[in-house]
């Protein structure tokens, strides 16, 4: 019975010994010794990962970024109504192995500049995330089955957020998340923890200012004219208490993480009388990453405060790297808000992993927007309607090398732009 039970323990160790060896590679983030539900670090937007996990210029234009800083619904909110992303499938994060990684959001938003003449943007997002670490076959000292179990994490959450759009664009978040983690049969291998993320965004729109302070010309030519968007980013996620294992006294600490970022957003925006877009665009943004936990002597971990390891002048500012935090970064080119080519690199140095990522975008019905708008067709309530729906593919790819492969993201974004209902 001693040796059954010694055989039990010892699968459950190199069980739950693959899966940390697993993840600490496939998402590089988690090479932190001491938290747990390491998933939570996970990033699951396509169009970020594509750009080396950074974040800060996709806040408009994807939902899933609502996952990562509440802030970004606020942005959201300010150019649409509502939006979805969502996976057709979900991602093998090892190729070989049942491990899979799923995630989808909804954000809901009202601009009342719309309505009311209010430059104020309110918004409300859900979410979810999911994990499922596979399944194990277990058997005794002798080889027989004792049974089959499954694990996996998931994460569910609600986020309000609150924009305003007056000479500067700051929009502040807040998320409240719900955490579960299931290692059955484990005695005691259940937990559930709750949490909350906050985030601020900041956007100088420099060209409008100097513009409408008679500082520069007005060098809007045949409804074309540029724009210089520089911006910060900051959040702070998976604030909350230790998580604990059923009667395990010990309490680990979650994956509280500190991003902060700076990016930049220009081009050129072909301005109609009711729509507008982009006839080319240049996105880049500059991103660090620290896990807000120490580890003590004596192998126990603490959370702590500030801006930790970061560096703020040397490692985001200058950009320097160092072997304490994660140094990310990213540009996207745009060709009409229609097609799209990302490319990034993402430098855990603590973790010795230094990847370059790259991937695409596509909206399927952006066509009609740049046929409707340049023809003044949008002047029918219904055909603006219409050519306001969005509809996009975007990809993914990261090379993480033998034997782990190449780690894909593939996903659909449902948008409806907001747009002057008079």
């Amino acid at each position: 019975m001693e040796n059954k039970k010694q055989c039990f323990s010892t699968q459950i160790s190199i069980f739950l010994l693959s899966i940390i060896l697993l993840l600490s590679f496939v998402t590089p983030a988690f090479a932190q010794l001491g938290t747990a539900v390491a998933f939570l670090k996970i990033s699951p937007s396509p169009q970020a990962n594509a750009m080396g996990q950074t974040y800060g210029n996709i806040i408009s234009t994807s939902p899933m970024a609502t996952i990562f800083n509440p802030a970004s619904l606020g942005f959201f909110a300010q150019k649409n109504y509502i939006g979805k992303s969502y996976y057709p499938q979900k991602v093998e994060l090892f190729p070989t192995s049942d491990i899979d990684y799923n995630a989808g959001s909804t954000n809901i938003g009202i601009n009342l500049n719309n309505f009311i003449n209010i430059p104020i943007s309110f918004g409300v997002a859900f979410h979810n995330v999911r994990v499922n670490l596979g399944e194990q076959d277990l058997t005794g000292e002798h080889n027989e089955p004792i049974g089959t179990f499954s694990s996996w994490e998931e994460v569910k959450g609600t986020t309000f957020s609150i924009a305003l759009d007056y000479y500067i664009r700051i929009s502040f978040g807040y998320t409240q998340k719900n955490i579960e983690s299931h290692f059955a049969p484990i005695v005691g291998g259940e937990a559930k923890a709750d949490a909350h993320d906050i985030g601020l965004l900041f956007q100088l729109p420099v060209y409008e200012l100097l513009r409408e302070s008679n500082i520069i010309q007005n060098y809007k030519f045949y409804n074309v004219e540029p724009y210089f968007d520089p911006g910060f980013y900051y959040s702070k996620t998976n604030i909350g208490d230790k998580i604990t294992y059923g009667d395990d006294p010990e309490a680990y600490p979650l994956p509280r993480n500190l991003s902060l970022g700076i990016n930049l957003n220009t081009g050129l925006v072909y301005k109609g009388r009711y729509n507008s877009f982009n006839i080319f665009s240049f996105k880049w943004a500059r991103e660090v990453d620290d896990i807000l936990v120490k580890v003590n002597e004596d192998n126990t971990a603490d959370y702590v405060s500030g801006l930790h390891d970061i560096k703020f002048w040397d490692n985001l500012i200058i950009g320097k790297s160092n072997d304490k935090i994660i140094t990310k970064r990213g540009h996207e080119l745009n060709f009409g808000d229609f097609y799209f080519i990302r490319k990034g690199k993402y430098e855990n140095i603590p973790g010795r992993v230094i990847l370059k990522t790259e991937g695409w975008g596509i909206n399927y019905t952006q066509p009609i927007k740049i046929l409707t708008t340049l023809l003044n067709l949008d002047d029918n309530k219904i055909i603006r309607l219409i050519s306001n729906i969005n509809f996009e593919k975007h990809y993914s790819k990261t090379d993480y090398g033998h034997p782990f492969g190449v780690t894909e993201f593939k996903s659909y974004v449902i948008r409806l732009k907001n747009f002057p209902l008079n």
